[in-house]
């Protein structure tokens, strides 16, 4: 059965102003407003240009959780909030915002979660889209936009959308493309979760079914993954008993996609599988390379993923880089990306991560490429405390992040993939998805004051370490209580230097004011 190609007009709102900052819901004098010192920028070397070129919560179509955007360098800075959450954001070249939006159920226009345009000078939303169909929740965890502006975006129950946005002197405008029903057409089972969605240079739009955060998935035990072609052929398979709880990463033709155990494979050390999978030849779907990993036994205490908890990261064009779940201590394991490896082994290494007996990743890790050599920066999940959004508390011991055990590791790939070293450890506590500035050689992320969260005082905090030595150079308080939490949400920046993370009721940003240069 053909898929379904449904073009509809533009839902346009009128712009709306998002000037209502986030109320603390502790004291928000509590805790130091700044501690550190401003610094000077300390370029690395630019990102990888990964192709298609798109923006997504990951960053881009390797996973890498990096920009070559400025951040703030800590000069007399400035934070401000939003009530509306801007999660994930998505740049074009132009600099337009796309963010992904839930639509409250007192909202009598309310069709499930939607699109949103918006003016990052003003904060104004400039138009909005919402599915045409009812009882639609968007993935807004893994949907993307290309350099021109299409919006590739899943539903959970099965409709993969492709969307156009335009700008020019009429206004914002948002077109539904395509619309096409996985469940509808056969190719998925009724109630398997649809997950992840990203496009290849050849158009064709890569998807897997599973669930992440502790979601469920429905109570199936497979994955389905395939692609959609440009002329609407679709092409899957069937994974059995593993499921995929991460996003996957694209780069040219190659989807790389981690799974971990399920169903007849989720045992006491259990394996989860690394693959990269390529369309064709003709209608088909092929595993150009497949390894195993020890996936143990359980999930970890406060952990979301059966298995590997990482979205796979790229490193350049040489290596594709993921943690793996083992019992006692976890290890950051970094594989070579091409088809043929010739002599060499695939597996470049295999890092024990912290410490053992308190060592776990559910985060994708920072990639990057720097001449010869190439890095990864991954952050200790042990001990999560729990997700919880809709809280009958707003400050109860769900934002208690004291209880983590603290850690974020860089590991270098020496050159020509001989081995791996750690490069520096930090005792830092963060449950957010950091991002690396390669204009600035700061990684941003969101941190909280252990020793006031032991005392149910939940101070948070946006923070920047030097990615050369791994210190923490500063750290700017945001707010109080649990309407500052996080929420797991993922840090990013925008083309003008400003550092945006997503929290329980809203955003918090942050930019630099006028000031004299760091030290």
């Amino acid at each position: 059965m053909s898929p379904l190609f449904i073009p509809t007009a533009a839902v346009v709102a009128a712009a709306v102003a998002l000037a209502t900052p986030i109320p603390s819901s502790q004291d928000p004098s509590a805790g130091p407003a700044y501690l550190g010192h401003p610094v000077l920028a300390q370029p690395i070397a630019p990102k990888t240009q990964y192709l298609p070129d798109v923006s997504l919560m990951h960053g881009d179509g390797g996973g890498t959780n990096s920009t070559d955007y400025p951040g703030p360098l800590g000069t007399n800075p400035q934070v401000t909030s939003t009530t509306t959450r801007l999660t994930p954001t998505l740049w074009d070249p132009a600099g337009h915002l796309t963010t992904g939006c839930a639509i409250i159920p007192s909202d009598p226009s309310a069709n499930g979660s939607c699109l949103r345009a918006v003016d990052p000078k003003t904060d104004q939303v400039l138009a909005t889209w919402t599915p045409p169909e009812t009882g639609q929740d968007l993935d807004m965890g893994y949907l993307e936009q290309t350099s021109d502006d299409r919006i590739v975006v899943a539903s959970t129950q099965g409709h993969m959308y492709v969307v156009q946005r335009t700008d020019n002197a009429s206004g914002t405008s948002f077109t539904l493309q395509r619309d096409i029903d996985l469940v509808a057409d056969g190719t998925l089972p009724a109630g398997d979760p649809l997950l992840n969605s990203m496009l290849d240079v050849n158009g064709n739009i890569w998807f897997t079914t599973g669930a992440v955060l502790d979601s469920g998935s429905g109570g199936h035990t497979d994955t389905t993954l395939g692609y959609i072609e440009p002329d609407g052929k679709v092409v899957s398979m069937t994974i059995p008993n593993q499921v995929v709880e991460n996003g996957i990463a694209v780069s040219g033709s190659t989807a790389y996609v981690v799974t971990g155990p399920a169903g007849a494979d989720d045992h006491a050390n259990a394996t989860g599988y690394m693959s990269a999978f390529q369309a064709g030849p003709g209608d088909t779907i092929t595993t150009a390379w497949q390894e195993t990993y020890q996936a143990g036994s359980a999930r970890k205490p406060g952990g979301f993923a059966r298995g590997s908890g990482t979205t796979p990261a790229l490193l350049g064009n040489r290596y594709v880089t993921i943690a793996d779940h083992e019992d006692e201590q976890e290890h950051l394991l970094v594989y070579r990306q091409g088809t043929d490896v010739g002599d060499s082994s695939r597996l470049v290494c295999s890092v024990p991560l912290f410490t053992p007996g308190a060592s776990a990743a559910e985060i994708g890790p920072i990639g990057h490429e720097q001449g010869a050599e190439d890095d990864v920066v991954v952050l200790n999940a042990y001990n999560y405390p729990p997700l919880d959004l809709n809280p009958t508390d707003i400050n109860g011991s769900y934002n208690d992040m004291s209880q983590m055990t603290p850690g974020a590791e860089r590991i270098t790939v020496n050159p020509g993939g001989k081995g791996c070293e750690v490069r520096w450890n930090t005792p830092i506590r963060m449950k957010s998805v950091p991002t690396l500035s390669t204009s600035t050689g700061l990684i941003y992320g969101y941190t909280q004051d252990a020793n006031l969260a032991k005392e149910g005082i939940y101070v948070w905090y946006l923070v920047a370490l030097d990615f050369q030595t791994g210190n923490e150079v500063w750290r700017v308080r945001a707010g109080a209580g649990g309407t500052y939490n996080d929420s797991y949400l993922a840090a990013s920046l925008g083309p003008d230097g400003t550092l945006y993370e997503g929290v329980q009721d809203g955003t918090v940003m942050l930019k630099d004011g006028p000031g004299p240069a760091g030290s």
